[in-house]
């Protein structure tokens, strides 16, 4: 038979005043949140931020100069400005390095670049 794990749940107003124990996860039942706490805060921290509307939002939001790491590492920060788009054809194809000609790099570098600014890290 599988183990079930339940977690202390509460609504919203019952968090605010909640102090759970260090490394602690409770759940949110008004906002259906997973909310984590250290020992010392009430209301604990929930693990989704929501809008200012109580909604999730559709994308994350990186605050300015701030960078966005993983395992300490980071992924991604400012946009990079400066970048104009190259023209000619992108190509995203895998090429023997000892026989690439320039032509194919560039056509790779455009692929990059394109893709680059499409994910919004560099760009006007």
């Amino acid at each position: 038979m599988p183990k079930k794990v339940q977690l202390r749940r509460g609504t919203t107003a019952q968090h605010a005043t909640f102090t759970g124990a260090l490394a602690e996860l409770t759940y949110d039942l008004d906002k259906s949140i997973p909310v984590a706490h250290d020992g010392a805060t009430p209301g604990g921290f929930p693990l989704l931020r929501l809008d200012a509307a109580g909604k999730y939002p559709a994308d994350f939001d990186l605050a300015a100069g701030k960078l966005l790491k993983i395992n300490s590492n980071p992924v991604a920060g400012p946009r990079r400005t400066g970048w104009s788009a190259p023209t000619g054809t992108a190509n995203r194809a895998s090429f023997d390095t000892a026989a690439v000609t320039v032509s194919q790099l560039a056509e790779r570098l455009k692929a990059l670049l394109d893709d680059l600014t499409a994910h919004g890290l560099i760009g006007s």
